[in-house]
């Protein structure tokens, strides 16, 4: 008999424990009348043991396992429901044979397998399996060296390839900043040159990495960067530093940004609802909403977004999202509150726009040097010039003074002594 077939006899027997009447009219019940499938869980632990039972809830199948109905979805659960039904990608396996399992975007890995497919047919290297790294969870954080939190491999838009094979690098710097073009051999020693593509290194060829030793003067090799360029996969240059820190390097890095922002691309895998979530997972509070805020609003989250991400932080009379001022994300009512605050200050004329400004940037350093702080132009969230802003009071208007301490409650005098009566002399 299989696993279906006991289900369905369980629901069957349940049914019609549950519409029996009791064994006699003056026998009473002990518990309130049961779900049919309860009476199928009693049965089956009855006729098949209880490992039965708790193979059903190993699987997850927990239908006979439920008394009663189960909990109405909330409408706030069905609306997040129909959002991730109506996204237009999803994470797929890059490959059904990588042991890793790893991920990413639909709307890329067709790209990503053509590069492979191409490089594999000409070298004989599968890029494939062996990844260093692809998709990366929303919410994580990193302190590693050369990682970045606000990561692009969390769009499931990139691919670490495998650093483990005979790679041959090459400079290729460009506008600044340091690059690396990446060969690996090709599987035919008697392959044609081709500009671009095939290539035989002159005596004179001067290596950053040398991964394949001697034979690298012997044999045509492939020009992998360019195979990744072909099929919209590009590198990214090496951070500052690379010179002496091998994570910096980068050289390994693809990415297929299809023209999106860093927002973009995460919205086309994740609902709001999750980003939202999954951004507050390593921006949290305060020091969150300074370290991060800016740079989230330059990789095009929006700024009603940033809202839900960046509860206000309230401080005296003045409650922000995000830092405002000089390089600050400047909401526009964090900006409007601000300058209603410089108003009250008597360091901005007015009126409160919203829209940052030089009349408003000069205010904020204005007011920073009153308070004798670094007139920095930017007021972060939860620091002294925030508290400060917060603190001020329109003009004629004192704080209010501490209430007089109230005297101490009197202690009643002590009752005086028994008179003694005097003795009568003899």
């Amino acid at each position: 008999m299989t696993w279906q077939t006991l289900r369905r006899t369980a629901d069957r027997e349940g049914t019609a424990r549950a519409a029996s009447p009791p064994k006699s009219a003056t026998e009473p019940e002990t518990a309130p009348a049961a779900d049919p499938r309860a009476g199928g869980i009693l049965q089956l632990q009855r006729t098949h043991g209880n490992a039965f039972v708790q193979r059903l809830r190993a699987e997850g199948d927990d239908r006979l396992l439920r008394k009663g109905k189960p909990r109405e979805k909330t409408d706030e659960e069905k609306a997040e429901e129909a959002a991730q039904a109506a996204l237009p990608h999803r994470l797929v396996l890059i490959n059904e044979a990588d042991p890793a399992k790893k991920q990413m975007s639909d709307a890329v890995a067709p790209s990503y397998r053509d590069f492979v497919a191409e490089v594999k047919e000409l070298t004989g290297r599968d890029l494939g399996t062996g990844f260093g790294d692809t998709v990366r969870g929303l919410g994580g954080a990193t302190e590693k060296v050369g990682a970045d939190t606000v990561s692009w491999h969390k769009t499931a838009r990139t691919v670490d390839v495998n650093q483990d094979l005979p790679w041959v690098l090459l400079d290729a710097p460009a506008n600044g900043r340091q690059y690396f073009t990446l060969y690996l051999r090709h599987k035919d020693a008697d392959a044609e040159e081709q500009p671009g593509l095939v290539t035989r290194f002159p005596k004179e060829t001067k290596f950053y990495h040398n991964g394949d030793g001697g034979k690298v003067r012997k044999y045509p090799y492939v020009n992998v960067s360019a195979i990744a360029a072909k099929h919209g996969w590009t590198p990214i240059p090496a951070q500052p530093g690379w010179e002496k820190t091998y994570t910096k390097r980068e050289w390994w890095h693809f990415e297929n940004r299809g023209g999106n922002s860093w927002y973009q691309s995460l919205a086309e895998i994740y609902t709001e609802r999750q980003i939202v979530a999954g951004i507050q997972g390593f921006a949290k509070g305060a020091a969150g909403a300074n370290q991060y805020g800016a740079r989230l609003q330059r990789e095009g989250v929006p700024d009603d977004v940033l809202a839900k991400i960046f509860p206000k932080v309230k401080q005296g009379n003045l409650a922000l999202h995000l830092p405002v001022g000089e390089g600050g994300a400047n909401l526009a009512d964090d900006v409007a509150a601000v300058q209603e605050a410089l108003i009250l200050a008597g360091h901005l004329a007015g009126p409160a726009t919203g829209a940052m400004d030089p009349a408003t940037l000069a205010a904020i350093r204005a007011f920073q040097a009153s308070r004798k702080a670094a007139a920095s132009g930017v007021i972060a969230v939860a620091d002294p010039i925030h508290r400060a802003l917060g603190a001020v009071k329109p003009a004629g208007e004192s704080p209010k003074k501490p209430a007089a301490p109230k005297p101490p409650a009197k202690t009643p005098a002590a009752p005086p002594p028994p008179t003694v009566p005097a003795t009568p002399s003899p």
